[in-house]
Formats: structure tokens, sequence, C-alpha cells
């Protein structure tokens, strides 16, 4: 399957609840914020996104190689220093960033 940007809608589409922040215009404000977020070290990237507001941090799997995947998920796992919830098709993954800022508080 290949990856398209209509696949990140997933989560969204299927709560209620899911607030999510999505790219945006090129060039725009939040389109700099996204680039120079996700340019951050993974301990950085978390910080900063915690400090605006994120409680998750939601991944398609399907966005990545499987080598990129791994990688990413140790570098999250290392801070954060717990495992996702994944989905039944392993798609989807999720990282509840409370515990994170509880143990930071």
């Amino acid at each position: 399957d290949d990856f398209n940007d209509y696949m990140l809608f997933t989560g969204y589409l299927w709560s209620d609840t899911l607030r999510w922040s999505y790219g945006s215009s090129f060039g725009r404000e939040v389109d700099t914020w996204n680039q120079q977020t996700a340019s951050l070290g993974t301990e950085e990237m978390i910080d900063t996104i915690i400090q605006n507001g994120f409680t998750g941090l939601y991944i398609d799997s399907r966005g990545y190689t499987e080598i990129d995947l791994i990688y990413l998920q140790t570098e999250i796992e290392s801070v954060l220093g717990y495992e996702p919830i994944v989905s039944r098709n392993g798609n989807l993954i999720f990282y509840s960033l409370y515990p994170y800022i509880s143990e930071q508080n």
C-alpha cells in the first residue's frame, strides 16, 4: 500500500474526542513550527509538543519503512520509558504523554 496524506485522517475520523494537529499550507507559521519541531531530538521534540498542549503522540506505521519505524519507536520509548497502545492490525500507534507529564512534575 502506498501511504498518502489522507490516511492521516484515520485516527481523527474514528474518534469523537481526538483533537490533533495536521500539516498546513507550505510556508505558513504552523508549517514552520511543524518542521522545526520535527527536526528536534526526540526528548526535546516531546517536551516541545507537551509545552504546546499535546497529550499524546499518534503514529501511522504505514508512513515508515520497517527500519525507520523501529528506530522511531526505540527513540520515543527511551525517552518515555513505556510502550504504546497499538491497533490490532499494527498500523496505528499511540503514546499517551500523561505518564511522562506527571513524571516531570
